[in-house]
């Protein structure tokens, strides 16, 4: 027969789980999109490689869009700093 070991010390409550509000600044469709990376920082063969390519100075979010690029990649880009939009 085994027995079970029994504690007596108390079990503390599981911590409120933060919820967090997405602040995510809509980008505009005329916002100027500067380079900032010197290479293409996204794996060889992807797809988010191909969009990166399609970036140049100077350039409007609308005019990327309408290259083939998306703005989840765009989005994914200024909050890595390979890119800036004005």
């Amino acid at each position: 027969m085994t027995t079970k070991k029994t504690t007596n010390a108390k079990k503390t409550p599981a911590k409120p789980v933060k919820k967090t509000t997405k602040t995510t600044k809509r980008i505009s469709a005329d916002a100027k999109i500067t380079v900032l990376a010197t290479t293409n920082p996204r794996r060889e063969g992807t797809t988010h490689y191909k969009h990166f390519t399609l970036y140049t100075n100077g350039m409007t979010v609308a005019a990327f869009t309408k290259k083939g690029g998306n703005r989840g990649d765009l989005r994914c880009d200024v909050k890595d700093g390979h890119i800036a939009v004005a």
